[in-house]
């Protein structure tokens, strides 16, 4: 997944008052793992993601485990 385009659905998701929930499905050595997590980590998570991501979405600090798809959940 590229990153711009990762951040931007999330910046998207933040101003939108309809999407109440967010999940990403990350790879990692033992396969997916999904992520769920509520408006009240969308400002958080999105922090974490932009500073602990490469331009590939894969996470510091040993590039293992890589953000492959984000999705969302409306009203």
């Amino acid at each position: 997944m590229d990153k711009k385009k990762f951040l931007k659905i999330f910046e998207m998701a933040i101003e939108s008052e309809e999407i109440t929930e967010i999940t990403l499905k990350i790879w990692t050595l033992m396969g997916p793992e999904y992520t769920t997590f509520g408006r009240e980590k969308f400002n958080e998570m999105y922090e974490y993601y932009k500073n602990n991501s490469d331009e590939r979405m894969r996470l510091k600090p040993y590039y293992i485990n890589q953000v492959s798809e984000i999705d969302f959940k409306i009203k």
